[in-house]
């Protein structure tokens, strides 16, 4: 009756996860956003530079695309509506700019990874920066990361390749997107490159495979 017991609790853990799914074109190889919603001037490319000297380039991280976001088309006021964040509440100054994002459904202990590299086409005080930001619905809970700002690389400069990781902490719906924008003017826009976006998070049937190997091992300790 104890091993039956255990059975039945492993059993409930299996198929009491809530489901969800990893993000969809997480590495843009399908070479466009297709999964992602944008907002201002957004490209998938195979490589980018930067637009003002020293011309900083980069290729993808993995595969053969990225997404390449460029500052100066859509007013922070409706990055902030698309994102659901308030914006402004960071930056102030900040303009116009672009964006990407996507809703995954999520339970706590998600990973989250990217790969991000910020080109500064400008010169302080005009501070434009990029940013990572999640939305998660039902709670209304926000975060904002700054990924790279002019203030940070120094003028015309960029962070080169970095990575980021980190778990979701909620359930519910999680918005997760990129944001690049013009700080003070809106002349020399800075550019955000990202892949590799979120493309690891785990599918729902291997969280149940590990729960019916649960279950055949303690069946198979109850036989002997």
């Amino acid at each position: 009756m104890k091993y039956f017991n255990v059975c039945i609790l492993a059993l409930l853990l299996a198929v009491c996860i809530p489901v969800f799914a990893g993000v969809t074109n997480g590495g843009f190889e399908t070479g466009n956003f297709s999964g992602w919603s944008t907002d201002g001037d957004a490209a998938v490319v195979t490589t980018g530079c930067s637009t003002i000297y020293p011309f900083h380039c980069a290729s993808p991280v993995g595969g053969n695309y990225m997404a390449l976001l460029t500052a100066g088309s859509v007013p922070i006021a409706q990055l902030s509506n698309d994102l659901g964040i308030d914006l402004s509440t960071y930056y102030p100054d900040a303009l116009y700019g672009s964006a990407i994002w996507q809703t995954f459904a999520s339970v706590p202990g998600t990973p989250v990874t990217f790969s991000y590299n910020f080109l500064g086409n400008d010169y302080l005080p005009f501070d434009d920066a990029a940013a990572f930001t999640t939305y998660v619905d039902p709670s209304g809970a926000t975060y904002l990361l700054t990924l790279g700002s002019i203030n940070g690389v120094g003028d015309y400069g960029t962070t080169g390749w970095q990575s980021w990781s980190n778990m979701t902490a909620l359930y519910g719906q999680y918005r997760v997107g990129f944001v690049v924008f013009n700080d003070l003017d809106n002349s020399l826009n800075s550019q955000l490159l990202v892949d590799r976006a979120l493309d690891r998070v785990p599918e729902p049937a291997s969280m149940l495979l590990l729960g019916t190997g649960l279950l055949g091992l303690l069946g198979l300790r109850r036989k002997r």
